[in-house]
């Protein structure tokens, strides 16, 4: 049946005519019938001094409310009603008076009044109907936009009035459909559930503006372990605003004020971070009263805390520790994963087995090299016996860029530096380990190696040895892979292999002949000449000289120099004794930086005595083979035996 606001007015008549004298006042009643009539809201006016309220009668549940001059009346029945609805019985204090009526709000066909003299006749009661009381909400069944409407404002309309009232009859009747958010405005006085005095009660709210603040809560239960969370609603059972609120919470019980901007109710989020028992919260308003919900663990379940900040480079793995513990008797498996993670963010492991232990375990995150070097916020979520408990922490993923030096030339048998500066990204911290490969990938030139293997997270020089590889450029890539594991770091850079400046040239033969090691440099024809007859000075004090004489073989002899560019010649002359070169087992052995880098045999000549055998000539370009055997001296020297100085013999 639709509801329909009525205005409807009784005029007051005038007291006149009639017999003068003293009135003797009498009782008379204002009768409203209806039709299909479920409810109304009636205000009624009058004039005190015509007209004094003495009361009602009405088959319906009805609520009433007086002021000087005023009555406000609402009434519902669980069944629609024809015939009179309400009587309002007047003591007439001024003949004529008659009160002004005004239908504000009705479920009815129609509402017609009269006015009758006399008492009141009698009336039927309220007629019996049967109706279910029903539960309050439950703590699965707390929704926080519950609070956003006054308390009892069941439609949801943003205000209480009479069509609550019959929204409440229909929920008690089982003719309405009894919603969470239904349930919770039609408990009016914390009982529990909701009966036909909260629907007194609603009546009340809806005809008497000044009704003074109440104070009621919802749910009155919370069955809550360490680490769950519950939202407490707060009401306000009449009007006004309720006086300041304070709650006294049981130990293990965190209480925080959430509610939302613009509410008209508050809410509460109650944390449990122990086990309580037979706990209890208590909220209290001052005059508008108190009220306590009670709070216990009860089911078996588990606590989830986690500690640590997993902290490792992209493409590595990163540990926190896990701790779960067992409550109330859990066991069994958890099955443990993030919620909504990134995409290159795995977990391991993702189940475990819980008994009746606290279980302690290193929780792996593997990050992908695609990931970027930021901080993610992560939920790990247990669930396991029905429960399920999250934690949040924080990933943080770093990384690292590299730069530095591109090219590095180094000598035989030296070492030297590559500066390699390390950009960290995101708190990278995490020293370094260094591989050398080819930029194809392929292993280093034997003879060029790293001297060290790590490198500090703040960068810094890369050593490396060169032996004796073939000189030249090497294009070779650096490697360098964060400790633990992650992605590595490549720098690609050329290194120029060259000779050492340090040269030396043994000469040796088996046979009984003179042999002498002599040196020309630099270019041809040459400004310095090095032999037996003037040693020179050795490196590193002089440029070059020969290491003593052997006048008579089997023997040796040794050069040494230190190149400083252009060409240097290095001949042995036969100066003394019988025999050939192909018979003497001559040879001449090249080292740099004390490696060998070419062995001459003596050429297959059957020359011998007072020749000269140009060996090899040097330059900037690396050791040459000489020219072989002549009798031409070098540089026309007139270096015969027979006009040179005499050896000691």
């Amino acid at each position: 049946m639709a509801k329909r606001p009525y205005l409807l007015v009784l005029l007051l008549l005038a007291a006149c005519g009639g017999p003068q004298g003293t009135h003797a006042p009498s009782p008379d009643t204002l009768v409203l019938r209806g039709e299909a009539t479920r409810g109304l809201l009636v205000d009624i006016t009058f004039d005190p001094s015509a007209l004094r309220y003495l009361g009602l009668q009405s088959p319906l549940l009805t609520e009433a409310y007086q002021e000087a001059g005023r009555v406000r009346l609402a009434g519902v029945s669980y069944q629609a009603r024809s015939g009179e609805v309400l009587r309002v019985q007047f003591q007439v204090l001024r003949p004529g008076a008659r009160p002004e009526v005004r239908v504000l709000e009705a479920e009815a066909a129609r509402i017609t009044p009269s006015w009758e003299g006399g008492g009141p006749a009698p009336q039927g009661q309220l007629a019996p109907q049967g109706y279910t009381p029903l539960p309050g909400i439950a703590q699965n069944e707390v929704e926080a936009s519950f609070a956003q409407n006054p308390l009892g404002d069941l439609n949801g309309s943003g205000g209480v009035s009479l069509s609550d009232a019959l929204l409440l009859a229909d929920l008690l009747t089982g003719a309405a459909s009894p919603t969470p958010y239904r349930r919770y405005h039609a408990d009016l006085d914390s009982s529990g559930y909701a009966d036909e005095q909260d629907l007194v009660r609603l009546l009340r709210k809806v005809v008497n503006p000044n009704l003074g603040p109440g104070l009621e809560v919802a749910p009155l239960a919370l069955n809550l372990n360490p680490g769950e969370t519950a939202l407490v609603l707060v009401g306000n059972s009449g009007h006004g605003t309720l006086p300041p609120l304070t709650f006294q919470a049981a130990e293990g019980l965190v209480v925080q004020d959430t509610t939302p901007s613009g509410y008209a109710g508050k809410v509460y989020r109650v944390s449990a971070n122990q086990s309580v028992s037979q706990g209890a919260i208590l909220f209290s308003a001052g005059s508008a009263g108190s009220r306590a919900i009670a709070v216990n663990s009860t089911a078996p379940d588990f606590v989830l805390s986690l500690s640590g900040t997993p902290t490792a480079p992209v493409g590595g793995t990163a540990q926190a520790t896990l701790t779960l513990t067992p409550l109330n008797g859990f066991t069994g498996p958890v099955n443990l994963s993030l919620v909504n993670p990134p995409s290159g963010i795995l977990l391991s492991p993702t189940q475990v087995s819980l008994g009746p232990n606290p279980l302690t375990l290193a929780l792996t995150l593997a990050l992908a090299p695609s990931l970027s070097p930021q901080d993610y916020a992560l939920t790990l979520r247990a669930e396991g016996g029905g429960r399920v408990r999250e934690a949040s922490f924080t990933l943080r993923a770093t990384g690292f860029t590299l730069s530095g030096d591109t090219a590095l030339t180094l000598p035989w048998g030296g070492s030297g530096s590559l500066q390699v500066n390390v950009t960290p990204q995101n708190g990278f911290n995490t020293p370094l380990d260094l591989t050398l490969t080819r930029q194809d990938g392929t292993p280093p030139p034997p003879g060029i190696a790293l001297s060290g293997t790590t490198l500090p997270a703040s960068g810094g020089p890369v050593a490396l040895q060169v032996q004796n590889p073939p000189p030249g450029t090497y294009p070779l890539r650096l490697r360098a892979t964060p400790q633990g594991g992650g992605t590595p770091g490549i720098w690609d850079f050329t290194l120029t292999v060259t000779y050492a400046s340090e040269w030396r040239i043994l000469l040796s033969w088996n046979n009984a002949a003179d042999l002498d090691l002599h040196l020309f440099y630099p270019d041809s024809p040459a400004a310095n000449h090095i032999y037996w007859n003037n040693p020179g000075t050795c490196p590193p004090t002089g440029p070059a000289c020969l290491e003593g004489d052997t006048p008579q073989g089997p023997g040796q002899e040794t050069l040494r120099f230190a190149y400083q560019g252009g060409s240097y010649r290095v001949y042995v002359h036969w100066y003394f004794g019988g025999g050939s070169w192909s018979t003497s087992g001559a040879q001449v052995q090249v080292f740099n930086a004390g490696y060998p880098v070419a062995n001459f045999p003596a050429p297959t000549s059957g020359v011998g005595y007072n020749t000269w055998w140009h060996v090899l000539t040097l330059d900037a370009n690396g050791v040459q083979q000489g020219s072989g055997v002549a009798s031409i001296q070098p540089q026309g020297l007139g270096l015969s035996p027979l006009n040179l100085p005499q050896k000691g013999r």
